[in-house]
Parts: structure tokens; C-alpha cells; sequence
């Protein structure tokens, strides 16, 4: 049976592994070593991070494939999960924006 959203931010916020991986996160989004998402679910868990963000099964890809399609709110939940000020999250979002690949024009 899958996580419920209180056991997930649980696991994340008040375990020692969970601590361990959001400092990880934290400490790569300062030092903006962290450049894509597959970086991020590399430490935290996609399925957890979708759970988490309240966004469904089917487009959560997309937001990750366009992260320009986070909202506001998202980005904010994201930063404030990861113990770093909004600009520093987006900032993240949009290098892993920029990675993505040029615009045809």
C-alpha cells in the first residue's frame, strides 16, 4: 500500500536518513551543484516528491520534462521542504529549465 502524504513528509522531516537527504539537497541547491531533477531523485524519491507536491500520477512527468510548468505554490513548498529561500529553488527549476534543451524558433 502506498505512503500517505503525513507519512512521507514524516519519514522525510524526522528520520535521520529523511534529515540527511534534505540537508544533501539543501547544502547542492546553495552551492547550485545540483543541475537537473534526475540529480534530485537521485536522493529523494520521484514517487515521494510527486506525493508530496499533491500533483497526480500523469503530470508530474511533464512538470519535470518542462519545469517551467511548476506553479508558484510548488516551487514555494519545494524550497520551504528543502530548508532553502524561494529564489534559491528557482533558480534550481530554471537551470533544470535551461537543460532541457533550446526552443525551435
Amino acid at each position: 500500500m502506498a505512503k500517505t502524504y503525513d507519512e512521507l513528509l514524516s519519514e522525510l522531516t524526522e528520520t535521520e536518513e529523511g534529515k540527511d537527504k534534505i540537508n544533501i539537497v539543501k547544502n547542492a541547491l546553495l552551492s547550485e551543484t545540483m543541475d537537473d531533477f534526475k540529480q534530485l531523485f537521485a536522493i529523494v524519491a520521484r514517487t515521494t516528491l510527486q506525493t508530496l507536491l499533491g500533483i497526480s500520477f500523469y503530470a508530474f512527468p511533464k512538470k519535470v520534462a518542462n519545469p517551467g510548468l511548476f506553479t508558484l505554490d510548488e516551487i514555494d513548498f519545494m524550497a520551504e521542504l528543502f530548508k532553502v529561500e524561494f529564489d534559491v529553488m528557482l533558480r534550481f527549476i530554471r537551470k533544470a529549465k535551461k537543460g532541457k534543451g533550446k526552443r525551435k524558433g
